[in-house]
């Protein structure tokens, strides 16, 4: 009951996260045409890459190096890292979308980028379950009730809802700036930003190859699905994704989780943390139920996701069965590496991953089959799995393979 009572809220804190992007998503289908509503999501796109490298790069790194960054200097670099994608955002979105909705919209990757580092550095510095997802809900809160006030007073609108979830992030962000500056008695210490990206300078690089590689076999994955397997196996796999969704959500509060087991292991410690192990063997059992679940639900309660669709999710969903459940162990063996400053381990396997990923997605989309296709997808990503598990195995002892 202890560990589900680490766990759960945690994951609450995720999904917390997902209803506030959804939040946009929905109003911005509810309000524009198609043409602009392609534009938007196009411009909602680069905000979500640039959420995304937040946590692919600095969330890992923030979370593991034995020091914190002080919140202000690193939203300052974030900012300013982030601006050229302000820019993008209004350059792609001003042509279909008013230039205040263009603005709002890309003013999300400053109040989103920013909030995103805040709630790392919060739950970092913050041993209580409940305080991350405290945060992100009123996040939600708070943008519900800014999108409430909109509609009473106007109706729908994307604006009301832009700047609700801009502002709530804001005002949570600065929340959590004035606790962190004047609670007494954490046991914490706070390095100027700089000298922090210096010190941690491997994890981050580390992080942007990931992130490189996340992105060129997301983009490339999907154009070798439709030119090869064609529309119906692209569209089979898309909605298989949104069935297995759910599954990432979970996943994704484990570094939040076993973040500070990991910090708090001694030098040269060969087991995971208990907390490491038991939240990997309950992920792994809830998502062998979830996707059996997915072949034996009825077609109704499929068709709530993927409308008329069900058939042909419901195959590229077994497909993708296997990588599912080899991409949760190759996440919690990747937080135990990047502890373990395993960095040029993790870089030659990214760098192999990125070459051989490619072939077998085209590979089983060349079965013209969803099904076939998923099956490409679980390949790509069982393989790297699979190399973890075998260093594991045989040089978990080996802890010290550090980067120059």
């Amino acid at each position: 009951m202890k560990f589900l009572g680490a766990v759960l809220p945690r994951v609450a804190a995720q999904g917390f996260l997902a209803l506030s992007s959804y939040l946009v998503s929905i109003t911005a289908a509810h309000t524009l045409g198609t043409k602009a509503l392609a534009l938007f999501f196009v411009g909602w796109t680069i905000e979500s890459l640039w959420v995304g490298a937040i946590r692919m790069v600095v969330v890992p790194a923030l979370l593991l190096h034995r020091t914190a960054p002080s919140l202000t200097g690193l939203i300052g670099v974030g900012t300013a890292a982030g601006t050229p994608l302000v820019v993008a955002v209004i350059a792609v979105s001003a042509s279909g979308l008013s230039w205040l909705t263009a603005c709002l919209l890309a003013a999300t990757v400053w109040t989103l980028g920013a909030y995103e580092l805040a709630r790392s550095v919060f739950a970092r510095s913050r041993k209580e379950p409940y305080a991350l997802p405290l945060a992100d809900g009123a996040v939600f809160i708070l943008a519900m009730f800014g999108v409430g006030v909109g509609i009473a007073a106007a109706g729908p609108s994307l604006n009301a809802t832009l700047v609700s979830i801009s502002l709530a992030s804001v005002l949570a962000t600065a929340a959590i700036g004035i606790f962190l500056r004047r609670s007494s008695g954490l046991d914490e210490r706070f390095e100027p930003a700089l000298d922090w990206l210096r010190q941690t300078w491997q994890l981050i690089r580390l992080g942007m190859l990931e992130w490189v590689v996340f992105f060129v076999t997301s983009m490339a994955g999907v154009a070798l699905l439709g030119i090869i397997g064609g529309a119906d196996v692209l569209a089979g796999v898309r909605l298989a994704e949104t069935l297995v969704a759910p599954i990432g959500l979970v996943s994704s509060a484990l570094p939040f989780l076993s973040a500070a087991a990991l910090r708090d292991q001694p030098p040269g410690a060969v087991r995971w943390p208990k907390i490491l192990r038991n939240s990997l063997l309950l992920l792994e059992a809830g998502a062998l139920v979830y996707l059996i679940g997915l072949q034996v639900a009825p077609e109704p309660v499929l068709a709530l996701l993927v409308g008329e669709h069900v058939e042909i999710a419901r195959q590229a969903s077994l497909g993708l069965a296997i990588g599912v459940l080899a991409s949760l162990f190759a996440s919690v063996a990747t937080l135990v590496m990047k502890h373990r400053q395993q960095v040029r381990v993790l870089s030659r396997l990214r760098l192999v991953e990125l070459i051989v990923s490619l072939p077998l997605i085209a590979a089983g989309a060349a079965f013209g089959t969803a099904a076939a296709a998923g099956m490409g997808i679980s390949a790509s990503q069982a393989l790297p799995a699979a190399v973890q598990g075998f260093l594991h195995l045989k040089q978990a002892p080996k802890a010290t393979d550090h980067a120059d």
